[in-house]
């Protein structure tokens, strides 16, 4: 006895040409449902926008912020902003923690302002004493400035 295969799916799309698919298993399936189910979850969510004509964050695609990519795809141009703010920002802390690690953890000010302060410290023990520079020197080392 021969099973009678459906014509139409359970929402009355016709099960036949473009709309329908047959998977590997065999088993049929009606490609107007796929294709809505598939667009409610994907909105469901979130990463498809409600509007066609705004982006995901609901920024309105016009001639002033919509700009083309390089795949050919359309992005926003608010948002394409935003995210190259936030690398930017994200480069530049990458790029400071870097350069930190490098210098044991001072900027480039705080060594600074040290190096200056040990000068002045060097330069009023030179003028409190009558010694030379080398002797100087040697007493700083050992702790005889302070």
């Amino acid at each position: 006895m021969k099973v009678k295969r459906t014509t139409h799916c359970k929402y009355m799309h016709p099960l036949s040409g473009d709309n329908l698919y047959v998977s590997p298993s065999g088993k049929r399936f009606c490609n107007a449902c796929q294709r809505a189910y598939r667009a409610a979850y994907r909105v469901k969510k979130g990463h498809v926008p409600l509007d066609p004509t705004r982006c995901r964050r609901g920024h309105l695609f016009d001639a002033e912020n919509t700009v083309i990519k390089k795949s050919g795809r359309r992005g926003c141009r608010i948002c394409m902003e935003s995210y190259n703010k936030a690398y930017s920002a994200n480069a530049d802390r990458e790029r400071e923690n870097e350069r930190r690690r490098k210098t044991g953890g001072l900027a480039d000010k705080h060594r600074n302002a040290g190096a200056i302060a040990e000068r002045a410290t060097i330069l009023a023990f030179l003028r409190s004493t009558s010694l030379d520079i080398h002797e100087a020197l040697k007493q700083i080392e050992k702790g005889a400035h302070t």
